[in-house]
């Protein structure tokens, strides 16, 4: 940024070349008579710009001494409107994805409508209650339901879950729901098993960076809701043998779980996983928890 006085010297150079070319300047202060081709009230409205880009610059590379200057106090007495300038990368990052997790346990109660405690109503009778015409929930709950039956055959009960019709359009799936991800559908990096030994190897590595580890694999799975939702992860099984992950779903604060069904199908609420498992989800598999003890 240059010095003031440099700019203050740049424009009597250019106003000097402004008369010597006799080229007018519209916006010359004329109004007193003084006939300067860049008036003294542009020139103070142009050093005024000048003069806070660069507050703004010195604010950007040097918080701890912008804050001193203006508040006369030594920057040791600030730790609190200081912290974030002297934190590290790591930290910031840790404290913005603490606020994503908190935005997205606040996406999924709005999702659920307040569903979340309440009985399963697999007819949409609460919708029905909202009104039944073209475009309503209920209607969309009803399209909703005939997807997963041309979908889904007879592979799954279709009395065990509840239709939540509100996030019917977004294009993401059952792995970037349990994730959060609530945009675009997310997948391990390969769904089918390559390594028989360790199978679970890039499911692990999938929940792994939103702290997510593996407690529980088939057939000893509890279900049960202890404080923290749980995720199921679905596979399907050959000679008793994991050979592809398939679906997943997260567990509600009620005990109940949700799952989205790919990215054209709906999201639904069931009371447990078994409720949605068959010959095209497969069954659970697994169990992850956050903050949970790694387990076999």
């Amino acid at each position: 940024m240059r010095p003031l006085a440099d700019w203050d010297a740049r424009f009597d150079a250019w106003n000097e070349r402004q008369r010597q070319s006799g080229a007018p300047y519209p916006r010359a202060a004329g109004k007193a008579g003084q006939g300067l081709y860049m008036g003294s009230d542009v020139r103070a409205a142009l050093i005024a710009d000048i003069e806070r880009v660069a507050r703004v610059l010195k604010a950007v590379e040097d918080p701890a001494g912008w804050l001193r200057e203006i508040s006369g106090v030594r920057s040791a007495d600030l730790p609190d409107l200081t912290q974030a300038a002297r934190s590290s990368p790591a930290d910031r990052l840790a404290q913005a994805e603490a606020q994503r997790r908190a935005a997205v346990d606040a996406q999924r109660v709005a999702a659920l409508s307040g569903r979340v405690g309440k009985p399963l109503d697999p007819t949409g009778s609460y919708l029905a209650a909202q009104g039944t015409g073209p475009g309503s929930l209920h209607e969309r709950a009803q399209m909703d339901r005939a997807w997963m039956r041309r979908e889904f055959g007879d592979s799954i009960s279709h009395s065990s879950y509840e239709i939540v019709p509100q996030w019917r359009a977004r294009r993401y799936n059952c792995f970037a729901f349990t994730l959060g991800e609530l945009t675009t559908p997310v997948q391990p990096k390969s769904a089918r098993v390559l390594d028989p030994a360790n199978p679970f190897k890039d499911v692990n590595e999938m929940y792994a960076p939103k702290g997510y580890v593996l407690t529980q694999q088939a057939p000893r799975l509890d279900f049960g809701y202890r404080g923290r939702p749980k995720i199921a992860v679905y596979g399907k099984v050959q000679d008793g043998k994991i050979v592809e992950f398939t679906h997943a779903a997260i567990q509600e604060a009620d005990g109940t779980w949700t799952s989205k069904l790919g990215p054209d199908g709906p999201l639904v609420r069931h009371a447990t996983p078994g409720a949605v498992s068959g010959n095209v989800l497969g069954v659970p598999v697994a169990v992850y928890e956050q903050g949970g003890a790694p387990g076999r």
